[in-house]
Formats: structure tokens, C-alpha cells, sequence
């Protein structure tokens, strides 16, 4: 499970390690796992996914500047059609 803040912050928390119900009325408390801080980021919501992440790799220097002209090129095309209409 997970939780995020307003004030950046995300949460995940391991909820196999809660102990057992017990016949008392307090809720049981757990510490997150890890904790994430975006340093400010206003954040609403998080996504999460279960699966591995072996398959990634750290892209080369090279890969990361061709990603960086192709984002860039997409954008220069939306606001060439945005503007189309005027």
C-alpha cells in the first residue's frame, strides 16, 4: 500500500508485516517501508505496479539525448497543430 502528501511525500508501506487482529479496539500501526521526498512536489495521486524490474538498464548518454530530441520534436509538432486553426 501506499500514501502521498500534498507536502511531496510518498509512503509505501508492507502491509504482511501488520500483527494479527487482536480483540482490542486500537488500530495496529506500521512504519512505511520506504519513504520518498519530492522536495516540494504537490502530489495527488500515485500509481503502483507489481512486477520486476531486472529488465531495465540504465541508458547510455547517447540514448538519453535521442530520447531528448524526440520529446522535443513531438512538442514542436503539437504546438505547430495547435496553432493551425488561427
Amino acid at each position: 500500500m501506499s500514501a502521498v502528501s500534498s507536502d511531496g511525500t510518498i509512503n509505501v508501506y508492507d502491509l504482511s508485516l501488520l500483527p494479527p487482529p487482536a480483540p482490542t479496539e486500537t488500530t495496529p500501526e506500521i512504519s512505511p517501508v520506504i519513504t520518498y521526498d519530492t522536495k516540494g512536489s504537490r502530489l495527488t495521486c500515485v500509481t503502483l505496479a507489481d512486477g520486476e524490474m531486472g529488465h531495465l538498464r540504465p541508458s547510455t548518454p547517447e540514448e538519453a539525448e535521442k530520447r531528448k530530441r524526440e520529446s522535443d520534436s513531438e512538442t514542436e509538432e503539437e504546438e505547430e497543430e495547435e496553432w493551425q486553426g488561427l
